[in-house]
């Protein structure tokens, strides 16, 4: 199990897909700084937010860029939730 940290915005929606291909069933995805725009709901986001991966976005980063609504099937986790999601999974892949 691995969690996908998220960092680019929705300019990078091929990188994002690579991300998506790699993360397997039982992976999780959080989208950190520019990437919490992914949780904003917009055609773009909705292509490339699917299950079966878990999502999350950092409360924090989504705050601080004005994002305060946010597409179904994604939780909002704040920094405690971050290591608690760190600790949970085996290993952690960074998309920068």
């Amino acid at each position: 199990m691995t969690l996908h940290t998220f960092a680019k915005g929705l300019n990078h929606s091929a990188l994002f897909r690579k991300c998506l291909a790699v993360a397997g069933d039982s992976d999780a995805i959080l989208l950190i700084e520019d990437g919490v725009h992914w949780a904003f709901p917009s055609p773009l986001a909705n292509e490339f937010i699917v299950n079966p991966h878990e999502f999350y976005c950092l409360s924090e980063d989504a705050r601080a860029r004005g994002i305060n609504k946010f597409r179904d099937g994604v939780s909002l986790v704040d920094y405690e939730g971050f290591v608690e999601l760190t600790v949970r999974f085996d290993k952690t892949i960074a998309w920068f």
